[in-house]
């Protein structure tokens, strides 16, 4: 039984399934581990939250993280990427820990509050970056943790640096800027 929830989907500027292939394969782990660049933040019996989620190079990871006891909920707007995501899921074991979740471009539908959030490479395809960030610290548990990567090819440090006193306004406060290849990077607090 395939583990999905609907929302309406609006189309915003975001990666078209056929574009994900290019970044989201084996390969990918060699500049980006998820068990290295979130084993401080992700434990086993977590529930955590994948925004963007894509095809699923991140969800699937965080799934073997939080084992049996976890939870991850992979949310995009495009249902291509959910139902390329689950499929890799299923072949992987791991689509039980897993449920996909079809957002907009104004809710990221987040059934539950998570102890961790992801916001890897697509914050700059919201519409309003500072209402994501105010729906992903509304999904966080208080003390829960948001990893947010940001392309440095689409934006710049300017750029960043407001996405960051945005969070700091939302009520986020920063533990560490971690070395991502080809990103700029922060883990947040939720601290109110």
């Amino acid at each position: 039984m395939e583990n999905t929830m609907t929302l309406k989907d609006d189309k915003h500027r975001v990666c078209p399934v056929w574009m994900a292939y290019m970044f989201d394969n084996p390969l990918r782990k060699l500049f980006h581990d998820p068990r290295k660049l979130y084993a401080a933040y992700l434990k086993g019996g977590m529930k955590a939250l994948d925004l963007g989620c894509g095809l699923g190079f991140m969800s699937i990871n965080m799934a073997e993280m939080v084992g049996d006891g976890g939870k991850v909920f992979s949310i995009d707007m495009q249902q291509g990427m959910l139902d390329r995501m689950m499929k890799r899921a299923r072949k992987r074991g791991l689509d039980s820990r897993i449920t996909s979740v079809l957002c907009s471009q104004h809710n990221i539908g987040n059934p539950e509050a998570v102890d961790f959030a992801l916001a890897f490479w697509m914050l700059h395809e919201t519409p309003d970056f500072r209402r994501t960030l105010e729906m992903l610290h509304g999904a966080l548990k208080p003390g829960g943790h948001l990893f947010i990567a940001e392309p440095r090819q689409h934006i710049d440090k300017k750029e960043f640096t407001n996405t960051l006193d945005e969070a700091r306004r939302t009520g986020f406060e920063i533990v560490e800027t971690p070395d991502v290849k080809l990103s700029f990077a922060v883990v947040l607090r939720k601290v109110m």
